[in-house]
């Protein structure tokens, strides 16, 4: 009788071990100055719908709101905010390696 470790891998004629692979960068934001900036991006989006609700303004329309977004992405801030993000990552690749790989805390 072979094992099936999960439905939907099916049954094997041997016993299977899957590996699971440790945590990528693209999933640690504090290795990853893109989602730390996408991070900053949505709160500065929702706030401003945050606003716009208290304001009772109508909601935005995909057009519109995709015009927003792109405001908010060519501001002064914006820059600042993608270029410290950028420069934090120096700081916390330095953190890792003394840490031996260990997560960090920043």
């Amino acid at each position: 009788m072979a094992l099936c470790p999960a439905p939907f891998i099916g049954c094997f004629s041997k016993p299977t071990r899957i590996r699971v692979a440790p945590r990528q960068t693209p999933d640690l934001p504090d290795l990853n100055p893109v989602e730390r900036y996408w991070a900053w991006l949505r709160k500065k989006l929702r706030t401003m719908d945050l606003a716009d609700a208290v304001k009772k303004r109508p909601v935005l329309s995909k057009v519109k709101y995709t015009a927003r977004a792109k405001r908010v992405l060519k501001s002064k801030k914006s820059q600042q905010v993608a270029a410290a993000c950028a420069k934090g990552l120096r700081k916390v690749c330095k953190e890792v390696v003394r840490n031996k790989g260990a997560e960090t805390h920043g």
